[in-house]
């Protein structure tokens, strides 16, 4: 296969990839394409390497098992959200921990909503990006968020009261870790908070 017009590392320039191995063969200013060869017209743009993401949430795929789905397709609606989380175990931290929630189950979830669901033991309920947390009242007096801790003081410098007034917690995954307790925690090697990507070779098409 030819790429024919493509920027290569600031230059423009022909390259041929071995169809059968998925190798660069050849890399020239101008390449003639071999009879019944595919050409491809870059027109400029660049040509990058596969790019391979090695990495894997081992812990949270875990976790997850051991987790109520809070999103479709398991859950439709507010009645079955409601019916998954109040029926749910208590795991063994104390908590009902929620996740893949989406917005198509019952709209913007809030402590509020949470509130009405599970009153009494601590919830949360992760949103299917894995970015934001809800969490219900409970956890505000029986959880690390409880009113004049740190993280609560965090939460209103970073977000300002509202945030947690209506139970979101969008703090960074080392604090989130940290302050709210993971079912596999009595389990699972400290947290590295500092950790280098792999980076793929780059010598594949």
């Amino acid at each position: 296969m030819l790429i024919r017009g493509c920027e290569v590392e600031g230059a423009r320039c022909d390259v041929r990839v071995d169809a059968a191995g998925g190798s660069i063969a050849e890399i020239a200013p101008t390449l003639a394409a071999a009879a019944g060869e595919p050409v491809i017209e870059a027109r400029g743009g660049a040509l990058l390497p596969g790019l391979n993401d090695h990495h894997a949430h081992l812990f949270a795929a875990a976790a997850a098992l051991r987790s109520v789905r809070c999103g479709p397709p398991h859950v439709r609606g507010a009645a079955a959200l409601a019916a998954a989380l109040s029926s749910a175990p208590t795991g063994h931290d104390g908590w009902v921990r929620g996740v893949a929630y989406h917005e198509s189950v019952a709209g913007e979830l809030d402590r509020h909503a949470l509130d009405r669901i599970e009153p009494a033991r601590p919830v949360r309920v992760q949103h299917r990006t894995g970015a934001l947390w809800v969490l219900n009242s409970a956890v505000s007096t029986q959880g690390p968020t409880r009113p004049g801790s740190r993280e609560m003081e965090r939460g209103r410098r970073r977000g300002g009261c509202s945030g947690w007034m209506r139970g979101f917690a969008i703090a960074s995954r080392d604090r989130r870790r940290a302050r709210i307790p993971h079912p596999a925690a009595s389990r699972r090697p400290p947290y590295a908070t500092s950790r280098s990507a792999t980076p793929a070779a780059g010598s594949r098409a």
